[in-house]
This record gives structure tokens, sequence and C-alpha cells, in this order.
């Protein structure tokens, strides 16, 4: 089974190309690096982007009226410490979890962080997994993927997706995994405390 971000970080696009934009070029993806706190592996550096690009995306931006807010995260992109957003969305995450207390708490704190790569992904693709066929952000268990993209401007919500929003969410998504929690954020009340649990898988347990 796969879990994809909510509906409103999904985009679904009548033409191909139009979902292809890469805000950032197509990254690097000749190297892993680890997270300095929760040593999170991970992919897709877009430190190289070049300015001639960077400058083309700004004047997309422009022409796509974009609040402010996006044109300045996408202008600062390059230069911003993914590791820390990366291991920033971990903590968002499992605070989520140990909130709970008990039995969950104590599943989702002996789930190992490093268990899933994460992969920057430089625009949103296509999946099954979304109703739409779009995803922005995906964990695919059967791969110990979280699959996020590092920035993308819907044209149809008028709105930013992009890593610190999304990273959260799939490491939600990951810890119901490994935890065994039904559902996805948002899918209940007061997800995940008020979800029952199933036998966690173990896959990525310390």
């Amino acid at each position: 089974m796969r879990y994809v971000a909510p509906l409103f970080l999904l985009l679904a696009l009548p033409v191909l190309s139009e979902a292809q934009v890469r805000y950032l070029g197509p990254g690097d993806y000749s190297e892993t690096y680890v997270t300095p706190r929760y040593h999170i592996p991970w992919q897709g550096d877009f430190t190289g982007v070049s300015q001639r690009r960077l400058n083309k995306s700004l004047a997309r931006l422009d022409n796509l009226s974009a609040p402010e807010n996006a044109k300045s995260d996408l202008g600062r992109y390059p230069s911003a410490n993914v590791s820390e957003w990366i291991d920033a969305g971990y903590e968002a995450a499992i605070q989520k979890f140990t909130d709970c207390g008990g039995l969950l708490a104590n599943r989702a704190l002996a789930v190992d962080p490093s268990g899933y790569l994460v992969q920057v992904r430089p625009t949103i693709w296509q999946t099954d997994a979304s109703s739409t066929g779009w995803a922005a952000g995906e964990t695919i268990p059967s791969q110990r993927l979280i699959a996020v993209v590092c920035y993308y401007f819907s044209e149809a919500r008028h709105q930013q997706q992009w890593l610190p929003d999304l990273i959260a969410w799939e490491e939600m998504n990951h810890l119901a995994v490994e935890t065994g929690v039904r559902g996805e954020p948002g899918s209940s009340r007061n997800w995940p405390c008020d979800s029952p649990l199933m036998e966690a898988i173990q896959t990525g347990h310390r």
C-alpha cells in the first residue's frame, strides 16, 4: 500500500508537460546524505541550480501571480539546510505520536528514523495511489521510501508544494506504517491517537 499527501497537496493536470515543470532543475542524485540528528538518509540535491534557471522559474511565478512568500521560498531553497528540514519534519511527526501516550507512543519511539530513504524529487509525479493521479509526496513501504517534491507551484490551487511542508506529513505516514496505525493524517478526528492499531510491520525498528 502507498500513502500520498493530502488532496490539497495533490494536483490533477490535463497536460503532461505542465506537470513536468522543474523549478529547480533536475537535481543531483549522485550522493546520499544523512541528517545530523536522526541519521535519515536522503537524496536529491538542488544547490547546483543555475542562476539562469532560477531566474526563469521566478519569472514563471511572476506570470502566475504567485504570492511573495512562494517566490521567496523558491529563491532561498538552493541555500537551505535540507537536512535540518528533514530532521524537523521527523520531530514534528514523532511528537504527534508520542502525544498519544501509551502503547502507540512506545511503538513510535521504537521506530528507527533512518529506516526509510527520503528522495527529494524535482517535480510532481504520476501515481496510482492518488485519486487525482498526481502526487507531491508519497510514502512507499515496500521500497522503504519517502518521496517528496522539492518545490512546485500548483496553478490550479494557486499555492506552493515544497519539502518543508510535505516531509512531516510523509514522516507521519512512515510512523503509521511502522506502528500499525490505520489511515493517514486527518483520516479521523484525533488521528493517530483514536485510530485502531494493527500489528506493527517491524521493518524499520531499532
